[in-house]
């Protein structure tokens, strides 16, 4: 076995809540703590605070839970009274470890309180797997909640928001605070409800998409988002922010189905030959048809020119070479119900609704010969780095972040700040081990597991696609090597969490595509609590579920594999046959998973309380004397779903077969930290280093022991994609034809190779983010005027409309004078105004003459002064806008004022002109609203049409901008030939498409309003 290293935990220090070579908040016994200030000042100060709440634990330990839970009414008070949330800070986070102890077993170790402080700061605290994150979050959600406002706390699949809202939930509930979770099948009831909450569990994806579905809703009580974006803390950060940031977020239309164009293109594009009729970039993915390939390919399809005349063939042709070439099935997608489904890269899971852009997802479905869906027109789209940054304040938490650190800074203005380990890291990274070929790195790696197995130690084998997954699958079924396989594939993806849970077993074997499973802990020896979860689900599905309804879970059986004792099995058989007996089947799927999870957690709870009588009886295995203490206590808050003799029963067994995990857990993990902890393969380095470093930190969490080793080739993507001719033919040199070889130099040049693979794919997203924020500007004003016609009252709605007809007749007066008032031709200003309101004869013919009778003779005078208007509302300032995009100095800004021929000298009666034309339209505007209201229906009903009607007009128009921008975007890349800069030619005409976008708005409300009332 090659030479290994081992790595220290962050800050090199053993922390926790006192005992020798800690500190426990009171004295140092050892100067790590403040070596570690010394190199990290961004943590300088808050030991103090860290000693502050230390002192006042005892003082909370004397609380009953009746006094700690008022708690949280008297910090809702000192805030209402002005007192500020750093100020009760440490009171709060001593509240939260004391109820934590109380309700969850888990007490806040030191370095997690320093992780609560960092979130709370808005900051992004790295702590190393298994470090507690999750409990972590706790502290900053349950401060901030305080407020009112409400606390999201952000996850990265529906798992995860399901398990921390149930379990951290307890907590929250405990200390009087409203806790919910929103999932991907949520009702909008339901999110408006979880939205409501103090605290909110959600994912990234759904709380971006109802933001995004908030403003199309065409009624504001259909909003679920009714507060401001106050305080989010983002799980596995970087995976949202930095992986997932650049990749917007769209929900998108088909206008029209699509013909047979794709199928065609894609049978063209399986016929032609790279290199001899295209070209390939997989760095890059991108395609290029050669002079020979655009010949072959007109000959095929029969057309004299591929891109001139109209002809599209082009597009169609090149985007089917791009699935061919660089979209592989069981890689980048997978096929699942006539669909194809996305696999996120970074994750290994499906990325459920997604599909992609610019037709290269309708390539895919005909290169897979589906049934093509129509292109996609984008209704509504952000990207992940716009909308996080609408937080007031914005922290997240993860294991692998300094690599980022400067992205995070300049991008969000997110410090990070490592968080010490609260015990030594004493894992061993092996050097990688490389092969010249594919086939003998997968032998490679065959024999590494193979050999760890067989002395008992688990091995967690991360593959980066689904395929690779299934071809180790496949061999080490055939040398008889038990395992369990994790990927994107729906039959393994829903048992993530419980494959994932027991790789740290005695033998165990694990495969995972990339980091399925991240965010569930890898104990060595098992996990109790979904074993308990598992058997449970087994025997309530069996007794309260119709049997044509039950699900089957042989296959969890399978994966944690326990034998129950027989008094164990008594104990169950005995609660199912009492919950037959008294309701039958009578419960649903989630309402037994519900059941199950508060009995999980009330065993937990029980065993981890320190409750000495019912731990005396469980230890003694006094059944019913436990069943009978059980009575006495307060149940599970679904009891009223299951009678209370059952469900006491059940509890009973629930605490036993905890118990009896635990102690099974508890020997295998002895044993398996003999053997040397957790083994994790790679099997191809990714991208990004801090992808990698995700895999390895699966070992070697809380100071167990543990080891990695990366087992590659050289015709892995990285070195065959970017190593480029130099890094190959340097390793070809040292390689052996058949064996692996191990080198600090190879090491060396790969991660050498990896940073300049980060520098680009980071150029890239700062790239994005540069365009991004243009779009986003102009977003945000959409939004805003869309929300204001939303949930604007009938007299602010009616002054919008005001504002517009003025604004349209302004439009109209400076489109028609010039010189002196006396030479102006009211009536021609007069048409203009009808033909823009396509409203002929709403101004009375006498009209115009009255107007210039009263210029002539100077009695307009008299007439009240109002300041000549702007194009545009007073909601919509193109003036702001423009500035905001830093383009004060462009065209655009000058045109309007260039074309009016009004000079200042005449503004005053240039403004009675407007003010005579506007009072006589919206006279007109009235008495058709009013008698529309008497003939048709009343007022209220006439005023809710038209804010449908504006509602729509804007979301039609948002729509045809966006498309606008996006191929405003495409074309502006080729202006760097003509010597220009691609991104302030953007800038430019991104302002300009937004003024016409403003006016188009305002014109086309009023057009339509009119039509609306005939």
């Amino acid at each position: 076995m090659a030479a290994s290293r081992r790595v220290r935990g962050s800050g090199g220090g053993v922390w926790g809540s006192g005992g020798a070579g800690r500190w426990d908040g009171r004295g140092l016994k050892t100067p790590i703590w403040k070596r570690f200030l010394g190199r990290r000042n961004d943590l300088r100060g808050l030991e103090n605070t860290v000693r502050t709440i230390n002192d006042l634990e005892d003082g909370m330990k004397l609380l009953s839970n009746a006094e700690l839970r008022a708690k949280t009414e008297e910090f809702k008070q000192r805030l209402e009274e002005g007192e500020g949330l750093d100020s009760i800070l440490p009171e709060a986070f001593a509240v939260v470890r004391e109820a934590s102890s109380r309700v969850l077993g888990l007490r806040h170790f030191d370095v997690q309180l320093l992780g609560g402080m960092v979130l709370h700061k808005g900051e992004i605290a790295e702590m190393q797997t298994g470090e507690g994150k999750t409990l972590v979050s706790t502290l900053p959600a349950y401060l901030n909640a305080l407020g009112g406002k409400g606390v999201q706390v952000v996850t990265v699949n529906d798992y995860l928001a399901r398990r921390d809202a149930e379990w951290m939930g307890q907590l929250h509930r405990f200390l009087g605070l409203s806790v919910d979770v929103i999932q991907g099948d949520s009702t909008q009831s339901e999110r408006k409800r979880a939205y409501g909450a103090d605290i909110t569990y959600v994912t990234n994806s759904e709380l971006g998409f109802d933001y995004l579905r908030d403003n199309m809703v065409l009624d504001a009580s259909e909003l679920v988002l009714q507060r401001e974006l106050n305080f989010a803390i983002i799980d596995e950060v970087d995976s949202v922010l930095i992986d997932e940031g650049r990749n917007p977020l769209l929900i998108s239309y088909t206008p029209e189905r699509e013909d047979g164009l794709y199928h065609e293109a894609s049978r063209i594009a399986s016929l032609l030959v790279r290199e001899e009729h295209f070209t390939s970039d997989a760095k890059e993915k991108t395609v290029e048809l050669t002079e020979g390939g655009m010949e072959a390919v007109e000959a095929l399809l029969g057309v004299e020119q591929l891109w001139e005349g109209g002809s599209e063939w082009g597009r169609y042709i090149l985007d089917a070479l791009k699935a061919k070439e660089h979209f592989h099935r069981d890689v980048h997608y997978i096929v699942r119900d006539n669909q194809i489904q996305i696999i996120d890269e970074f994750t290994g899971r499906v990325k459920p609704r997604s599909r992609w852009s610019d037709g290269i997802h309708q390539a895919v479905e005909a290169k897979e010969g589906l049934e093509v869906q129509g292109d996609q027109m984008v209704a509504a789209s952000i990207t992940y780095q716009c909308f996080f940054k609408m937080y007031n304040k914005l922290s997240g938490m993860t294991g692998t972040a300094a690599t980022e650190s400067e992205e995070f800074w300049e991008t969000y203005g997110l410090r990070v700040v490592p968080i010490p380990t609260n015990k030594y890291c004493i894992r061993e990274d092996t050097p990688s081990l490389i092969y010249p070929s594919e086939g003998s790195k997968w032998e490679g790696v065959a024999n590494e597991v193979a050999e760890r197995h067989s002395i008992g130690q688990p091995v967690l084998v991360g593959t980066t696609s689904v395929g690779h997954s299934e071809l180790l699958s496949r061999w080490l079924s055939g040398v008889g090597i038990p395992h369990s396989l994790l990927n994107a594939k729906p039959a393994n993806a829903a048992q993530e969490a419980e494959i994932i849970s027991q790789a740290g077993r005695f033998g165990a074997v694990t495969i995972s595509t990339n980091m399925a499973g991240r965010g569930t802990d890898i104990l060595l020896g098992g996990n109790p609590y979904e074993m308990v979860r598992i058997v449970l689900l087994q025997n309530l599905c069996s007794a309260l579920m119709k049997s044509e309804t039950c699900p089957d879970f042989s296959g969890l059986s399978e994966i944690i594999n326990i034998e129950i004792p027989p008094e164990l099995l008594g104990l169950m058989a005995r609660a199912k046959a009492s919950a037959m007996s008294e309701c039958g089947p009578s419960l649903t799927l989630n309402e037994v998973e519900q059941l199950v999870i508060e009995l999980c957690n009330f065993a937990r709870q029980i065993l981890g309380g320190g409750e000495e009588q019912s731990l005396a009886l469980v230890e003694s295995k006094n059944f019913s004397a436990l069943e009978s203490l059980l009575g006495t206590m307060e149940l599970p808050a679904s009891q009223q779903s299951l009678p209370t003799t059952a469900l006491q029963k059940f509890a009973n067994a629930a605490v036993f077969l905890y118990s009896y995990c635990g102690e099974v857990c508890s020997r295998e993990g002895d044993l398996v930290r003999e053997l040397g902890g957790l083994h994790v393969v790679g099997t191809q380095l990714h991208d990004s280093r801090r992808i990698d470093n995700q895999l390895r930190g699966r070992a070697g969490r809380q100071g167990d022991p543990g080891s990695t080793i990366f087992i590659l080739s050289l015709q892995d993507d990285l070195l065959k994609i970017h190593g480029g001719d130099k890094t190959a033919s340097l390793m070809t040199a040292i390689l052996d034809e058949t064996t692996g070889v191990t080198s600090r130099l190879l090491d060396s040049q790969l991660l050498t190779l990896q940073r300049s693979v980060e520098e680009w794919y980071t150029g890239i997203r700062k790239q994005v983010y540069k365009y991004d924020q243009f779009l986003d500007i102009q977003r945000n004003q959409i939004y805003r005027l869309r929300k204001h016609i939303l949930t604007s009252s009938a007299d602010e709605l009616m002054h919008l409309i005001f504002t517009y007809i003025r604004a349209d007749v302004a439009e109209a007066v400076e489109r028609n004078v010039a010189g002196h008032p006396k030479q102006w031709d009211i009536s021609k200003v007069c048409e203009d105004v009808e033909r823009s309101l396509n409203e002929e004869g709403i101004l009375q013919p006498q009209c115009p003459a009255a107007i210039q009778r009263d210029l002539s003779s100077g009695s307009w005078k008299r007439t009240k002064e109002h300041r000549f208007p702007t194009t545009g509302s007073y909601l919509f300032a193109y003036q702001a806008a423009a500035q905001k995009l830093e383009l004060g100095r462009v065209e655009a800004a000058g045109e309007r004022r260039k074309r009016s021929p009004v000079s200042q000298k005449w503004s005053p009666e240039a403004n009675f002109v407007v003010n005579e034309l506007t009072e006589r339209v919206l006279t007109e505007y009235f008495l058709q609203v009013r008698s529309a209201a008497t003939s048709r229906r009343g007022m209220s009903d006439i005023l809710s049409d038209q804010r449908y009607l504006m509602l729509e007009l804007v979301d039609k128009r948002w729509q045809k901008h966006l498309k606008h921008m996006s191929s405003l975007r495409n074309s502006v890349s080729l202006r760097v030939f003509g010597q220009l800069d691609p991104l302030e030619e953007y800038k430019v005409d991104s302002a300009k498409a937004l003024l016409y976008l403003v006016n188009s708005i305002q014109r086309e409300i009023i057009r339509d309003l009119f039509s609306a009332l005939r």
